[in-house]
């Protein structure tokens, strides 16, 4: 079973300049929010402003890199 310390140990970080399949898990998952953005696996400009509106929109803090808590609302809200 994951609990919450496992899941915590498994998330990364996701920030501008990355790129992969969690880059791409975000963009998948921000579009399901509202917030269009290729599904090409690169974190530029684009994923980066979306990012930051969607963390804005949840009163998060507004940083663009998607940590455990924006991991964590675009998971709950998917």
């Amino acid at each position: 079973m994951v609990g919450p310390d496992t899941w915590h140990a498994l998330i990364i970080n996701v920030r501008s300049g990355d790129r992969g399949p969690a880059v791409t898990a975000v963009q998948r998952l921000l579009t399901a929010h509202g917030h269009s953005v290729d599904n090409d696996g690169i974190f530029g400009t684009t994923t980066a402003k979306a990012v930051g509106a969607l963390q804005q929109e949840l009163h998060l803090a507004t940083d663009s890199v998607v940590g455990p808590d924006t991991w964590a609302a675009l998971l709950s809200q998917a």
